[in-house]
């Protein structure tokens, strides 16, 4: 029986047929959940493995497709190079068969979330030098592995490059090796070569473009120039109004210098891009290790440390966790846990109640007093001058209470404030000189404040006041 269950985009459930979407397992143990990506070769399905309950990806040919022995070769081709490759940025293929009861021939790799490098392009448009290096150079690294085993990738481009997200953060992950090339060095002596054009037209190098059998790494050298050119710049090297102008372009004229495209560029970014699209692969960069170590010693990437590089690459939406804006401290105060799965950048959080152990004065300096409270403090400072003065005064008075040269001297000064015209201020009365006996009397006790108002008194003419007997505000000075 065949499973003629139409896909569509992803996300949404496939339609229901008569063993409907549940009953699917392909391979006896893969068990269908949802659709991702349909074409006109065939499907990509989201499943299950029921023995290992892990998430993968399973790509599948139509029955009528899978009756062409070179798409049947192509679709092998691809399990077989990129299942031979261990490397963190190319996606792992698990599983290589076939459904006789579905008439399917699939391939089973590792589940990805995300999306690829062109539909960020198609987004942003363009990524800056820091951004573009961070995402590609792993792709490179994954290249110089997958070259050292004979294997050419041969379709290199944005829509190749998926931007996996993981809790740790994006990893680019080097995708569809269907027409990738195995070499001598590769499956045990086996060559794979086709006269035919094979690949994206744009990013096509000249020997691709002219169907040349001596294809090796340095096309992906000159595609990987290409892919830098349309992430740091939006274009491509050559246009073309149709694949055959496109072709003739690439074979026959020299590309636009990456300077003219990005005139903001680093000039000795450039350079090194530039140098991958060489038409002559003699004068290319011989190998993609090479390639990837000029891009390192760029001035942009100079000092970028290793184990915070991945922190630059972005997301399907163009965004790094270097540039994700941080949250404010208040909304991470008020969440009860977080997420410390992906610690994202680094952040201080600073409480606002203070450690008991420590003084305030060891928190933060004493802010200044406002406006309306400096008044105050003046007239506290007044009032203390006032007290002060009152009781020097009674303690001058109780002394010189017997000596008629200190009580005749006794006055009160008028005084007057600057900031107001100047207030007379009534004489005050002065204590009468008391005869021998009272200043005896006086000797053995302090007369007390009430049989002293009840002493007679005479007014003390007042004299011309000193400047240096002026009190505070006005306040009378006994002298």
């Amino acid at each position: 029986m065949v499973m003629r269950s139409q896909w569509t985009v992803e996300g949404e459930e496939m339609s229901r047929s008569a063993t409907g979407p549940s009953a699917l397992i392909i391979g006896g143990r893969y068990r269908v959940i949802r659709a991702l990506a349909t074409g006109g070769m065939g499907n990509v399905y989201e499943a299950e493995n029921t023995r290992t309950l892990r998430r993968v990806a399973i790509k599948t040919i139509r029955p009528e497709v899978a009756q062409r022995a070179s798409v049947v070769q192509r679709f092998e081709r691809e399990a077989q190079a990129a299942g031979q490759l261990r490397h963190p940025n190319i996606v792992d293929v698990l599983d290589l068969g076939d459904d006789p009861e579905h008439q399917l021939l699939f391939i089973v790799q590792e589940f990805l979330v995300g999306g690829d490098l062109g539909a960020c392009l198609r987004v942003v448009g363009t990524l800056g030098p820091r951004a573009a290096l961070a995402t590609l150079l792993p792709i490179m690294d994954a290249l110089t592995v997958a070259h050292a085993q004979g294997v050419v990738h041969r379709d290199l481009k944005p829509d190749n490059i998926f931007l996996h997200e993981t809790p740790q953060g994006v990893i680019p992950k080097l995708i569809d090796f269907g027409i990738a090339k195995l070499t001598e060095s590769a499956g045990g002596g086996r060559r794979v070569s086709s006269s035919s054009l094979v690949g994206s037209p744009i990013y096509m190098s000249p020997e691709q473009a002219r169907a040349d059998v001596s294809i090796d790494a340095r096309t992906d050298v000159w595609s990987m120039g290409v892919v830098l050119y349309e992430t740091l710049t939006g274009k491509t090297p050559f246009e073309g109004a149709n694949a055959f102008a496109l072709f003739t372009r690439i074979a026959t004229d020299a590309p636009i210098p990456l300077a003219t495209l990005g005139p903001h560029l680093p000039t000795d970014l450039a350079a090194v891009v530039q140098r991958a699209v060489t038409k002559d692969r003699e004068a290319r960069w011989s190998t993609m290790a090479d390639f990837a170590a000029a891009l390192r010693a760029c001035e942009c990437w100079r000092g970028v440390d290793p184990a915070r590089a991945s922190r630059c690459v972005v997301n399907v939406a163009g965004v790094s966790r270097e540039e994700s804006p941080l949250r404010p401290a208040t909304e991470l105060s008020e969440k009860s846990t977080l997420d410390m799965s992906d610690p994202g950048p680094s952040i201080e959080v600073i409480s606002e109640a203070p450690d008991p152990g420590l003084r305030t004065s060891e928190l933060s300096p004493q802010p200044p007093l406002p406006a309306s409270h400096r008044p105050r403090r003046a007239v506290l400072a007044a009032l203390a001058v006032l007290i002060m003065a009152a009781v020097g005064g009674v303690l001058l008075f109780s002394k010189g209470r017997g000596d008629p040269q200190v009580l005749e001297r006794a006055r009160v000064v008028p005084m007057s404030v600057t900031a107001r015209p100047p207030v007379a201020v009534a004489p005050q009365p002065t204590v009468a000189p008391p005869d021998v006996s009272q200043r005896r009397a006086a000797r053995v006790r302090r007369p007390s404040p009430r049989r002293i108002a009840r002493e007679p008194v005479v007014p003390a003419a007042p004299i011309e006041a000193s400047p240096l007997l002026r009190g505070f505000n006005g306040a009378p000075i006994v002298e």
